[in-house]
């Protein structure tokens, strides 16, 4: 099966089944010899938060960026750093600091890679951290 059927199925099953079962099922693949891991695991993240547990959101993006760093392979980096963002914002409580340090090296990444639209999702979720710290201060 080529990557991008794939990554379809992958999509559909999660718009049919849903992010839960889905996720409990392709957890189960061993990512090491899979060409997709990078991938998969990002979308195994943003499920899990998704699906309200950040907490195994945070746990695979730091398996995501160790295997990363292993292996060199830096394709799906910056948007790792954004989820683990996004999750750390989704803990109780939130942890504002550390998704801003996060979102911050997202974006440097992203820079670093040439990696416009990965900057900008990062760059977004800077600004709606920034604008949600503004209004609770206003208050």
């Amino acid at each position: 099966m080529d990557q991008r059927r794939f990554a379809r199925l992958y999509m559909w099953s999660i718009v049919v089944f849903g992010s839960v079962i889905t996720v409990l099922t392709f957890s189960q693949l061993p990512f090491e010899q899979l060409d997709l891991r990078f991938l998969l695991l990002a979308l195994l993240a943003e499920a899990e938060q998704l699906a309200g547990r950040p907490e195994e959101a945070l746990r695979l993006l730091d398996d995501a960026l160790a295997q990363a760093n292993r292996s060199g392979e830096r394709y799906f980096e910056a948007e790792f750093h954004r989820l683990k963002g996004e999750s750390l914002l989704a803990v109780s409580p939130p942890q504002a600091a550390q998704a801003e340090a996060a979102f911050t090296t997202a974006i440097a990444v992203a820079r670093r890679q040439g990696a416009k639209l990965l900057e900008d999702r990062a760059a977004a979720s800077l600004g709606r951290l920034r604008t949600s710290r503004r209004a609770q201060s206003a208050r």
